[in-house]
């Protein structure tokens, strides 16, 4: 019924906690966001440059970084889980995979 800006200067005019609730396009231009590192750029070798949430917290000795934005095709990891970790043999994959199993 008010606009987001009325209703913010009201309650900060009363002293009460208050913050807006964003879309993702409005969080990722907050200017706290911004000031913060809160978004980080990824380049990703199938879809370029990614816009994303950076690590939390940011430690100013050890900051960590995103290595990668994770796998962008259906079935990346299949072999590692199936074979690896879950022990199906090649022949059961391919059973699976013919009847739309997986």
């Amino acid at each position: 019924q008010y606009p987001r800006e009325t209703v913010l200067e009201r309650f900060e005019e009363a002293e009460t906690a208050i913050g807006p609730v964003y879309d993702t396009s409005q969080f990722m231009e907050d200017p706290q966001v911004i000031a913060r590192d809160s978004i980080t750029l990824v380049e990703d070798p199938d879809l370029g440059t990614l816009r994303m949430q950076n690590t939390f917290p940011i430690m100013s000795e050890t900051p960590g970084k995103i290595r990668f934005a994770g796998p962008t095709k259906m079935g990346t990891h299949n072999q590692e889980i199936f074979a690896e970790r879950l022990g199906i043999s090649e022949d059961e994959m391919k059973r699976l995979s013919e009847e739309g199993i997986i």
